[in-house]
């Protein structure tokens, strides 16, 4: 009786076929994969725009329920105009630390203020004097009677307004 060879593992062409294989799925995988760091650099902005906004809205609301007082939150009194959430607390409440736009200070977003009621937010690195295209958050504080506004958008004026 002759005994019958048992195969173990992959010959060498088998294990060369399977590299070529997941070389070429890879290559078209790839491009999908490649660009991820717009859509963290999107995600972080969204979560911005929701926290600036939910800020706001509880400053009103505490505003409001207090009987037109400004806020008190967690030990911390922030100013208001017109009961609406003054520009330059919207970082401090909505729980984030803005940096200095042009230098590379370890901050996730650079914030600078526009005129006189408005504050834009943009990501680190991002905001300077050269950069237009980049996605912001613009926060315009209350004008007269009427409730402060949130919008996103994208930087302009040589980097210096977000519309």
């Amino acid at each position: 009786m002759s005994r019958r060879q048992q195969q173990r593992g992959l010959t060498v062409i088998e294990l060369i076929m399977v590299i070529l294989i997941i070389g070429v799925l890879s290559a078209f995988a790839l491009p999908k994969f490649a660009n991820l760091g717009s859509d963290d650099e999107a995600a972080k902005l969204d979560g911005v725009l929701g926290a600036v906004k939910s800020a706001s809205g509880i400053v009103r609301s505490v505003y409001l329920a207090n009987g037109s007082v400004d806020p008190t939150l967690e030990g911390q009194v922030f100013t208001t105009v017109n009961g609406y959430l003054d520009r330059d607390d919207v970082a401090l409440v909505s729980g984030f630390t803005c940096g200095v736009p042009g230098t590379d200070d370890d901050q996730e977003f650079d914030c600078f203020t526009v005129g006189a009621n408005s504050i834009v937010i943009g990501l680190d690195g991002r905001i300077d004097t050269a950069d237009d295209g980049s996605a912001c958050i613009k926060y315009t504080e209350s004008a007269g009677t009427g409730p402060s506004s949130v919008a996103t958008g994208v930087l302009s004026g040589s980097g210096t307004d977000c519309t």
